[in-house]
């Protein structure tokens, strides 16, 4: 039986909290594998992201997930994982933008979930109405996340809202 990947794309604009998500999650301050629990309490492996799609080296839709997880870790220490946690620029255009990067991670059999930075750190509010409707249209689950609490509070939200059972 194979077990279906889960994608988790943390949307926001630009230092809203997008990568202090995904640290809360694993603990991780590098882009890694980390072993973290599903929501049985078995151990997955997760690949972590930290540099939004678009932010750096540039990684086309065709490309995702697999030259993501290249330039993250390296060719040689590439492994199998349950769980990819990415940050991506809500607002992002190229390659045809956040949608593209959406579908290509349907396409290769990820099971796409979105959480949206809603509030910042700093309580400021950002729009993601655009996000929320390609959600709605291509039915992946969203969960709106207010970076501006706690991130632990935030994180297990997240986490009991879309990790793997």
């Amino acid at each position: 039986m194979t077990v279906k990947k889960t994608c988790i794309f943390v949307a926001g604009e630009a230092k809203v909290g997008k990568t202090s998500m995904i640290r809360a999650l694993t603990g991780t301050w590098k882009e890694s594998f980390r072993k973290v629990k599903d929501l049985n309490g078995k151990p997955i492996l997760a690949l972590a992201i930290l540099s939004s799609i678009g932010e750096r080296k540039p990684v086309l839709p065709e490309e995702f997930p697999k030259q993501l997880e290249i330039n993250a870790v390296g060719k040689s220490n590439l492994q199998d994982y349950q769980l990819l946690l990415c940050p991506i620029r809500s607002h992002y255009k190229k390659n045809g933008g956040v949608e593209a990067y959406f579908k290509a991670a349907k396409e290769r059999g990820f099971d796409v979930k979105v959480a949206g930075v809603e509030i910042d750190w700093n309580g400021v509010p950002s729009d993601l109405s655009k996000i929320q409707a390609l959600c709605t249209q291509n039915n992946i689950p969203y969960l709106a996340i207010d970076a501006s609490n706690d991130y632990t509070i935030e994180a297990s939200k997240l986490r009991q809202a879309f990790y793997p059972r």
